[in-house]
């Protein structure tokens, strides 16, 4: 970096020569010099030499950057690659899985079918003992009522004949009677 010189004792000494005090012009010298202290203003060759070194930062970042963004690329393909696989074996896995699960269900189920066909069986056989049972018991009932309801009609039949008799010796008695009477 460049500088502008500025002689400061020939500055204090003008402005003591147009009557100013010494503190005084030394003061305004002071702030002068600074404010005219360029050493940190940059030049055109400075520019340039910071545009080649952002130019140089740059196309690292960029060589960089794509580096890594084909790194990138090859992880993900090779962790896609992994998970297709992994998917793709858990897939089968369930499905090997589902399939012996449907089998044993199958079996199950169609031994379940049997042991209801068998207890169906068992239950139209008793079913059928029973009504056998109550078919029994109703035929004895009717047998017992049958001959019940004929010894009653034998016993209410005898009790009519002895009553019509009766009746029919009395009637002839009597018609015994009047004849021997009117006669």
């Amino acid at each position: 970096m460049h500088s502008v010189s500025f002689d400061t004792h020939k500055f204090i000494t003008t402005l003591i020569s147009a009557g100013m005090p010494l503190g005084q012009a030394e003061t305004i010298s002071d702030v002068l010099r600074d404010s005219h202290d360029i050493g940190n203003l940059a030049t055109k060759a400075d520019l340039c030499g910071l545009r080649n070194e952002l130019h140089t930062s740059i196309e690292k970042l960029e060589l960089s950057t794509a580096a890594n963004m084909q790194k990138l690329e090859l992880s993900t393909a090779a962790n896609m690659e992994k998970l297709e696989l992994n998917t793709a074996a858990n897939m089968e896995k369930l499905e090997l899985s589902t399939a012996a699960n449907m089998e044993k269900l199958e079996l199950s189920t169609a031994a379940n079918m049997e042991r209801l066909e068998a207890n169906m069986q068992k239950l139209e056989l008793n079913t059928n003992a029973r009504i056998d049972r109550l078919e029994l018991n109703a035929n004895a009932r009717m047998d017992r009522l049958e001959y019940s309801t004929a010894a009653s009609f034998e016993r209410m039949e005898l009790h009519l004949i002895f009553k019509l008799s009766s009746v029919l010796i009395i009637g002839i008695g009597a018609a015994t009677a009047v004849t021997k009477w009117l006669g």
